[in-house]
This record gives C-alpha cells, structure tokens and sequence, in this order.
C-alpha cells in the first residue's frame, strides 16, 4: 500500500521540523498547514447552521502540543499502553479489553471461536458499554475530571457477563 500524500507529509515534517506541519512556509514547500485548514472548511456543511469548520492559520500556529503520560491497562498478561485523554481511544480501548478478558476468545470449543455469533455479540456489547462510557466520562483532562482509574479496570458487576442476544447461551 502507498500513500503518497501522507510520506510527503512525514517527510517535510522530519525534515523540517514541527513549524513546517504548523506553519505555511513556502520556501521550505511547507503548506501541509493549507490542507488542515482548507481541509476542514468542508467538514459537516450540511450540519445544521453548518459552515464547515473554523479552524484558522492563527489557531494552528499558537498550537502548543501537550505531552501526557500514556494510559496503562493489562489485558492477559500483556501490558497495554495508549494515548491519554483528551483522546478517547486509548482508554477505550482498554475498558473493551478488559470486559472481553473473562470471555475465551479464540476457543471456537466453547463457541468463542473467530467470526462466531457468541464472540461477536460479547465484541458488540463490550464496544456499545464502553462508548456509552466514553460519550460521559471522557474528555480534556484540563477543563473536566475524568476517572481513568475505573476504565482500565475490570468490571465490578459483571456488565457482559453473558451475550445478550438469542442463541448465544
């Protein structure tokens, strides 16, 4: 797979520094900055009140990048580390994990098999649980509290326990 665009990107960007993919620098060929903020203009119009995004020059250039210390969780015996909040993705990610450890995942003897109905319904459920989580719970760690502590964990009630569909008992 190429993906030209984006090596172009990488490569003002390694060679260029940070300012290049923040920046519209002409002479440096650096106008990724161009594509973001043009870009994003043609996102969601039809929206209502929809104009696209508001994204400017100005507000990419005063960008300040913040490094966080990733989230960590287990899932069997490996330890999983992931991008922090504001990013939800990470602990997310962790939270399905967690809720789907209890299941036998793989052992198609117990029905858990890849592609069966009883895998991915406990997929489907763990995925549903932990984006309802998600939609309230996380947010910028700098304006809101948000309890990562719980997500990483296992569940205390047993929130899929069993599948929740017909047939998968």
């Amino acid at each position: 797979m190429r993906n030209a665009p984006l090596a172009e990107t990488l490569r003002l960007r390694a060679t260029h520094g940070a300012d290049c993919f923040y920046k519209v620098i002409p002479e440096k060929g650096c106008d990724i900055a161009v594509g973001i903020v043009e870009g994003q203009k043609f996102n969601r119009p039809q929206a209502p009140g929809g104009k696209g995004g508001s994204m400017t020059y100005a507000d990419l250039e005063n960008y300040q990048a913040i490094e966080r210390a990733p989230v960590e969780g287990s899932y069997r015996g490996y330890t999983i580390k992931a991008v922090a909040p504001p990013s939800s993705g990470g602990l997310t990610m962790i939270q399905m994990l967690k809720m789907l450890e209890r299941f036998p995942l793989g052992d198609a003897s117990q029905g858990y098999g890849f592609g069966s109905l009883k895998t991915a319904n406990v997929m489907a459920d763990a995925m549903r649980l932990a984006f309802a989580d998600r939609a309230v719970w996380i947010g910028d760690v700098d304006f809101v509290p948000v309890p990562m502590r719980g997500r990483c964990t296992p569940p205390t009630p047993a929130a899929v326990a069993r599948p929740s569909c017909r047939g998968c008992a």
